[in-house]
């Protein structure tokens, strides 16, 4: 069912046809993981789904996004189970990597309901995961910086920019213009904190 999800038309008719196909999916899943609660295979299918789920949801309206955050962190919840139930060096890296990435998309949901301290935790979480991913520092600072706190702000986008220093030139760019529209755009909602943003707009800028 979640294979056939994907072949939906992108119309209202298949956007409908596709939710149902995935929440069917999901509770095929759940059954399943109900039967064998530490099937790896399973687990991650269903963070799969999950995440599929809340990519079916608006992200203009409140109740879309706080149901966008139910179904990442539903995520989130079974790629830690399947973390804690790798088997070898190469799953659990893979694992962890898929973890991060579930926790900055949850982050970044955080980010847009204006739940900045939650948005910052989560973006440090997945930092646990995935300490190269340069992302995750910009969401955090952009969060740090949105409440106010200028100096974890900084100081967490120093290390983004280290980070990203190692990345070859056009990822390493691509990341960096990521983190300067996403400054840019806080900018525009709260332009008080301009003085504050200059010098890490320039440092961004300066590591293309």
């Amino acid at each position: 069912t979640y294979a056939l999800s994907l072949r939906r038309p992108d119309d209202a008719a298949g956007k409908q046809s596709r939710v149902q196909d995935l929440r069917l999916a999901q509770n095929y899943l759940s059954f399943s993981l109900a039967l064998a609660p530490d099937n790896h295979d399973t687990l991650n299918w269903r963070a799969v789904v999950n995440l599929a789920l809340s990519d079916t949801q608006p992200k203009d309206t409140a109740d879309g996004l706080a149901q966008r955050t139910d179904f990442m962190s539903a995520a989130v919840a079974d790629r830690l189970r399947m973390l804690a139930l790798a088997q070898d060096d190469v799953t659990r890296n893979n694992d962890a990597m898929l973890l991060a990435a579930a926790y900055l998309r949850l982050g970044w949901n955080d980010y847009l309901q204006g739940k900045y301290q939650q948005a910052a935790d989560e973006a440090a979480n997945g930092i646990k995961y995935e300490p190269g991913n340069p992302a995750l520092y910009f969401n955090q600072g952009l969060a740090e910086l949105a409440m106010g706190d200028e100096e974890h702000a900084r100081r967490t986008y120093d290390a983004g920019i280290e980070v990203a220093k190692q990345l070859s030139g056009d990822l390493r760019r691509a990341k960096l213009d990521e983190g300067i529209g996403d400054l840019q755009n806080l900018l525009k909602q709260k332009p008080e904190l301009q003085t504050a943003a200059e010098p890490i707009l320039k440092a961004l800028q300066a590591a293309r």
